[in-house]
C-alpha cells in the first residue's frame, strides 16, 4: 500500500466500517449468550471487560490507517497479546483469579491517588478538596472500601507473563508474539536500530547512524489483520471455556476474506 488517500480510494474504507460493526455485534452476542451467574458477578465483569478491551484496541487500530506502521502498530498488538494471556489465565480459575485481578487494579489506583495527594500537598494545597481525587476514591469505594484495599507493588497474578502463558498453553504465543512485540514497546535497540536511525551521508563521519523519524513506511494491512486475529482468538477462548454459542458471524473471517479479495484485484498492494 502507498498512502492513506489511495487506500480509501481503493474501497477499503467500507470494509473497515463493516468489520468494526461486525466485531462489536460479536461482542454483544457473546455477552448476551452467556448466562449471568449472580454468585459470580466479578467473573462476568472481568471477563467481559477483558474481551471488550480486545475489541476496543482492534477497532481503534482498524479505523486509524495512519498507525499501520512499525512505530505504533506493534504497541497496540503487544497490549492485545498481554490481554489475551491475562484472559486465558483468569478463565483457568475464574473466581479466584478475577478477584485477584480486580483487587490488584484497585490497589494500584489507591497508590496512584496517594502519589497525587502527595504532589498536591507539596504545592501547599489540600488534596481532600480535589474533586478528581474524590471521584477516584468514590470509584474504589463503590467496589471495595478504600481502607480495606491493599496495595501490592508486584504483578497482579504473582507470576511473570511467561509463566502465566506456559500454565495455560500459550508459551508459543509468548515466544513468537509477546517477546517480539515487546521490543518496540520497551524501545529496544533491535527495534530502534532499524526504524529510528539511518546511515550518515557524509563518508568522513565513518558511516555512523543519525536519528530520524522515519516516514518511509507504507501502511501495512497486516497490523489490523493481526488485531482482528487476536480478537478472534479471544472470542474462541471464551467460547471454549464457557460453552457459549455465538450466533453472530465471524468478523475476522469477513475481514480476512474481504482484504484478500481486494488484494486479488491488484488494488491492494
Amino acid at each position: 500500500m502507498s498512502t492513506e488517500p489511495d487506500m480509501f480510494a481503493m474501497g477499503i474504507a467500507p470494509i473497515l466500517r463493516t468489520y468494526i460493526g461486525m466485531v462489536r455485534e460479536e461482542l454483544h452476542e457473546h455477552w448476551k449468550s452467556w448466562p449471568v451467574n449472580m454468585a459470580a458477578n466479578r467473573v462476568h465483569e472481568v471477563v467481559g471487560a477483558l474481551i471488550a478491551r480486545q475489541v476496543s484496541l482492534a477497532t481503534r487500530l482498524v479505523q486509524s490507517p495512519g498507525i499501520w506502521n512499525p512505530h505504533v502498530g506493534p504497541l497496540v498488538l503487544r497490549a492485545m497479546v498481554d490481554n489475551h494471556i491475562n484472559l486465558a489465565w483468569i478463565l483457568a480459575q475464574p473466581e479466584d483469579r478475577a478477584r485477584k485481578f480486580v483487587e490488584h487494579g484497585l490497589g494500584q489506583e489507591k497508590l496512584i491517588i496517594e502519589h497525587r495527594k502527595a504532589t498536591i500537598r507539596e504545592s501547599g494545597e489540600d488534596p481532600d478538596s480535589d474533586e478528581g481525587i474524590k471521584a477516584d476514591e468514590a470509584w474504589i469505594d463503590s467496589q471495595k472500601f478504600g481502607f480495606l484495599t491493599e496495595v501490592n507493588i508486584g504483578g497482579w497474578s504473582g507470576l511473570d507473563t511467561r509463566k502465566m502463558a506456559e500454565e495455560v498453553g500459550l508459551l508459543e504465543m509468548h515466544r513468537r508474539d509477546y517477546t517480539t512485540l515487546s521490543c518496540p514497546v520497551h524501545n529496544m535497540w533491535n527495534h530502534l536500530g532499524r526504524y529510528n536511525v539511518v546511515r550518515c551521508k557524509n563518508p568522513l563521519h565513518g558511516l555512523h547512524k543519525v536519528p530520524c523519524d522515519s516516514t518511509r513506511f507504507e501502511m501495512d494491512v497486516n497490523y489490523p489483520l493481526g488485531a482482528a486475529l487476536y480478537v478472534e482468538g479471544s472470542f474462541e477462548l471464551f467460547r471454549d471455556k464457557t460453552a457459549v454459542i455465538c450466533p453472530a458471524p465471524s468478523a475476522f473471517v469477513y475481514f480476512e476474506e474481504a482484504i484478500s479479495k481486494l488484494g486479488e484485484t491488484g488494488e491492494l498492494r
